[in-house]
């Protein structure tokens, strides 16, 4: 399901012997898929470069990459092969950690290090990561093969780099990231000069059909992350795609859910310059109140959120708080009069970095899904409405989604998303955490904590003494 086939024909079984299928099964006893089988061929015969596009967990290194770079060299006398990756843990830790668990399989002779090796006949193979093209020139070799991992994530400038080296075998494999770039290429305006292999999750027996179902319910077919991970499906969307899609909002506002209730729980976003401090208070699945005003006094706007907190009787262990910025001085000023808020850096590393670029990308995504869903009750709040349904995705040259900055919306003639971004991370946060109390925090969250020491309570006890009198 999903495969694109055009590739050299399949070998008959007495045309096996010497080839990396034949390598797979009887060296490294692996028993790889039609598909596996149908790469490695191609890559041997060498008529085209090779592009292969697919799901995550597909086995493409185990199971295509580590047998090819192999059998290359057990086959090849003194022949090259070069692979590498956009992030060096991907080299080091996957490509090359398949090789090295293989080293006992190989005979004597071989020597396999962290990310190169050599057999006994010469052959060589080294594997790095780097963002320099100049790395790139000098491998010259009547038997050249490079192979490039996570082949999204690497830039135009090292295939080129790579096409001056004259490789005999090339093979360029990854999951599907965003359409730009040489890796997508090879499969849209450059697919003339590639053999392209597709294969989604549903190729891969091990991945399991109650898993594959599982990530589609949880996510939603059309969601960029199942595009990617499931379908090998690059993220296009015309060009312009919106974390919040407005059909969404207005379906899920017309068609709320049955409110089911829990402790109160609210999650600040504080003002810079004349932007909205906002206070977002939720009950179970219902998004209650949000609570707007602008103060360029730091201490007033504490006093405030203290004031609010105590009126809707906000258990302080369920009290959220950006921050970023001036958010770091005012929640300071709340931990010191006795409100010690959870701190959330937006820019901190999400709870799932290999999909999203930060923890405000994760934060709004996992809200999104919510009312798409239809799980949670809004406010019929049109300036909340507006900056829900504005701002843009985007996706790193890794595929990872996250957020339109502020500078872009601004540029754009949008507000700061203010109202959005307290309404959607409390969402997420109180989907979480549930109905928990007096203190105890899934695990989840419990990094986000960021209380200040015995020290910094010391000097904000006298900075501050007394600006709380009364509260």
């Amino acid at each position: 399901m999903g495969m694109n086939k055009k590739a050299s024909a399949k070998p008959m079984k007495d045309e096996l012997m010497g080839t990396p299928i034949w390598f797979a099964r009887e060296v490294l006893k692996q028993e790889p898929y039609e598909w596996q089988e149908r790469i490695l061929w191609d890559v041997a015969m060498g008529d085209q470069p090779v592009a292969l596009r697919a799901a995550n967990g597909s086995g493409k290194t185990q199971n295509v990459a580590a047998p090819l770079i192999l059998w290359h060299c057990a086959v090849f006398p003194d022949s090259q092969v070069v692979t590498t990756a956009g992030v060096y843990r991907q080299v080091k830790e996957q490509l090359w950690g398949c090789l090295r668990s293989h080293r006992d399989k190989l005979g004597p002779g071989w020597q396999v290090n962290q990310t190169d090796l050599t057999a006994p006949n010469g052959s060589r193979a080294l594997g790095f990561s780097t963002d320099d093209p100049g790395k790139f020139e000098g491998w010259h070799n009547e038997n050249l093969f490079m192979i490039c991992d996570e082949a999204k994530s690497i830039p135009d400038e090292i295939f080129m780099a790579i096409e001056r080296c004259q490789p005999k075998r090339l093979l360029v494999m990854s999951s599907a990231g965003t359409t730009v770039g040489e890796f997508a290429s090879a499969f849209t305006t450059r697919k003339g000069f590639y053999s392209k292999h597709t294969v989604t999750s549903y190729d891969c027996p091990h991945l399991g059909s109650e898993w594959i179902a599982g990530q589609i319910e949880k996510w939603g077919r059309n969601h960029p992350l199942i595009r990617s991970m499931i379908f090998s499906e690059f993220i296009d969307d015309g060009g312009i795609g919106y974390v919040v899609p407005r059909s969404a909002i207005v379906d899920c506002l017309e068609n709320p859910p049955k409110h089911e209730d829990a402790a109160p729980l609210v999650f600040i976003d504080w003002a810079a310059g004349r932007d909205e401090n906002v206070m977002a208070i939720v009950r179970g699945n219902q998004l209650k109140e949000l609570i707007c005003w602008r103060d360029k006094d730091t201490m007033a706007a504490a006093s405030r959120a203290i004031s609010e907190i105590n009126r809707y009787n906000v258990p302080h262990d369920r009290v959220w708080a950006d921050d970023g910025g001036l958010g770091h001085p005012i929640n300071d000023a709340l931990a010191s009069a006795g409100v010690p808020v959870r701190r959330v850096l937006n820019n901190a590393r999400s709870f799932d970095p290999d999909h999203y670029q930060n923890l405000g990308s994760e934060l709004w995504y996992a809200a999104a899904r919510l009312i798409e869903q239809k799980e949670v009750i809004l406010l019929d709040d049109e300036t909340l409405i507006e900056q829900m349904a504005s701002r843009q995705s985007t996706y790193t040259n890794l595929g990872k989604m996250g957020l339109e900055t502020k500078e872009s919306m601004k540029s754009r003639g949008l507000s700061s998303p203010d109202r959005a971004d307290a309404a959607l991370s409390a969402l997420s946060i109180s989907d979480k955490m549930g109905n928990t109390y007096e203190g105890v925090l899934p695990d989840d969250f419990s990094e986000l904590e960021n209380e200040p020491d015995e020290r910094d309570l010391a000097v904000l006890e006298e900075q501050w003494s007394g600006a709380f009198a009364g509260l």
